[in-house]
């Protein structure tokens, strides 16, 4: 029997040396700037001062006479939110795993609750702590230690800010604008704005809220008024000291309001970056992209820490692959990435028009852009009101090209050269993604896929769930939602696997079929063998998929990084 055991595991031997290798994934960010997007700031009542940041590292602390630390309990995780109790050393922070506390000023932390994504966070004056996430209120009465769920919303709701007016809880979310939280129920009170990405109050219960690059006011959180800071600049975050309200401005740094929104003076000098989140007590913090800079003096002085890695938003193949970041667009070489151009920052999506004639790029705040020389110089192409336009998202069929405007208008131009608003029968809906096979349009929303019929959008059979990525090919439409794959049929939509996965990004292969799809923080999926087969990068929010022209390599875009499978 002897012979016959080591025949049968060499046999076994033979079949695993033979088997194919396991993927392996690469960071490839060599020459890429560094970004990490600031989402929260608070400073505690010993003056500890805590920074989340939707990167690797999620909360940083800089306790008083130390040095900036990340913390270690948080490294894997993104940070969306982050609060001071009074109580010294009381912390919580909202993470994609849920809340997570902290009783030492940031030295460790403990999670607690639900593991959902907590988007939002407000310690209230009564003691009681809130947290918001993807369609969810939760309250704790002991200081965060067990929580409650206070309200269920509809899943597309998610709520990004909390604050304690004079009427009551306010909730700025995604989904249903502002809300007043009366009696245990909201009320809209903002209801022309779908999308508030902030709000604070005062000492006094006077609120201020930022939606879509607008400031508004309000005495108590029922009626609100839109105001502006002193700089024609959009608003992009707004905060709270115990001095006053605080509104920060993309280019030009934080004001403050000492009479509840209504005039707004220079903290400091002003700032050429963006600041996203800002706050503080005895003076002013400002968290950045680069880092964290404290008010001194009348001036800004850096604090630290030097955070973040590069964000790709988008990923372009021409000759060679291309990626917009937040820095502007940059080449893959041999040696690395390179930038082209210095005039552009904020790139959000690009593409390229056959033989790398001219390249197109959606921006943050600057519309829709064109270079004809290869990317060394860019011009604004969208008109009016839309040159400042926020646009995630383009697509391209023949000469006919349309521009997402941030979530919910959409235009069309022949060529690039003039702008019209193509949103009859999408008003009112919430636009994800955008996709042509050459010829037709469509668009992936919050009800379903829309077709562009001429001048009008028509619905195709309804789909359970928002639909995040779209695929259109000669051979076929794929539609990726909040619960896996669907392929258009003709008159049904026929499931095509990744059942429960939400979908947000799809690549074809060379017969024009889904070959590889992106997921949020389910992983990278490849079609093998007739079947999906997880790749690798669990837990990672896919932004962009691409083959690098030069080496057919597979590269991807997350929130936290860029990968590569060799």
């Amino acid at each position: 029997m002897a012979p016959l055991r080591l025949l049968l595991l060499l046999a076994v031997l033979s079949l695993s040396a033979c088997r194919a290798p396991a993927p392996q994934w690469e960071r490839d960010e060599q020459g890429l700037p560094g970004y990490a997007l600031a989402t929260g700031l608070a400073v505690g009542p010993d003056e500890t001062v805590y920074v989340a940041v939707y990167r690797e590292g999620a909360v940083y602390v800089q306790r008083p006479g130390e040095a900036w630390s990340a913390s270690a309990d948080l490294e894997d995780l993104a940070a969306y939110a982050v609060a001071a109790a009074p109580t010294p050393g009381l912390a919580f922070a909202g993470t994609v795993d849920g809340v997570y506390r902290t009783e030492d000023d940031g030295r460790s932390w403990q999670r607690t609750g639900p593991r959902l994504a907590i988007t939002a966070l407000l310690v209230g004056r009564d003691g009681v702590v809130w947290a918001g996430g993807e369609g969810v209120l939760l309250r704790s009465e002991d200081g965060g230690r067990s929580w409650q769920r206070a309200w269920q919303f509809d899943p597309l709701v998610t709520v990004l800010g909390l604050a304690e007016g004079r009427a009551g809880l306010v909730l700025a979310t995604a989904g249903e604008g502002l809300l007043l939280w009366r009696a245990g129920q909201p009320q809209a009170v903002l209801p022309l704005a779908r999308v508030v990405s902030s709000v604070a109050a005062d000492a006094a219960g006077r609120l201020v809220a930022r939606s879509e690059g607008t400031l508004w006011r309000s005495e108590s959180g029922e009626e609100w008024t839109e105001v502006s800071l002193p700089v024609p600049r959009p608003v992009v975050a707004v905060g709270a000291i115990p001095e006053g309200l605080l509104a920060t401005s993309e280019g030009a740094g934080v004001f403050l309001s000492r009479d509840g929104g209504q005039q707004w003076q220079q903290v400091a000098s002003p700032l050429a970056m963006t600041v996203y989140a800002a706050g503080g007590r005895t003076r002013v913090w400002a968290a950045t992209a680069q880092g964290v800079l404290v008010e001194e003096g009348g001036s800004w002085r850096p604090s630290g820490p030097c955070y973040g890695r590069p964000l790709v938003r988008g990923l372009a193949a021409s000759d060679a692959l291309l990626a917009a970041t937040s820095d502007g667009v940059y080449r893959r070489e041999a040696e690395g990435w390179r930038p082209i151009g210095s005039d552009l920052r904020g790139v959000l999506t690009l593409f390229v028009l056959p033989a790398g004639r001219q390249l197109f790029a959606g921006t943050w705040e600057r519309g829709v852009v064109r270079s004809t020389d290869g990317g060394a110089s860019w011009e604004t192409v969208t008109e009016f009101e839309y040159q400042q336009a926020i646009i995630p998202q383009l697509a391209r069929g023949g000469e006919t090209l349309l521009a997402r405007v941030e979530y919910d208008r959409t235009l069309r131009s022949d060529g690039g050269e003039r702008w019209s608003l193509a949103d009859e029968g999408l008003m009112g809906r919430t636009v994800f993604a955008l996709a042509s096979d050459g010829q037709s349009f469509w668009a992936g929303t919050d009800a379903g896929v829309f077709w562009l019929d001429g001048a009008r959008w028509r619905a195709l059979a309804p789909l359970a769930g928002s639909v995040t990525a779209l695929l259109a090919t000669p051979t076929g439409l794929v539609a990726g939602t909040t619960d896996g794959l669907f392929r258009w049929q003709g008159e049904r939509w026929q499931p095509a696997g990744l059942a429960g996965r939400h979908v947000v990004a799809l690549l074809a292969g060379a017969d024009g079929q889904p070959a590889v799809a992106g997921t949020s923080h389910a992983g990278v999926f490849r079609w093998q063998g007739g079947r999906w087969e997880l790749l690798g990068l669990v837990g990672e929010r896919v932004n962009s998929l691409a083959r690098d022209p030069v080496s057919g390599e597979l590269v991807v875009a997350t929130e936290r990084g860029v990968w590569r499978l060799r």
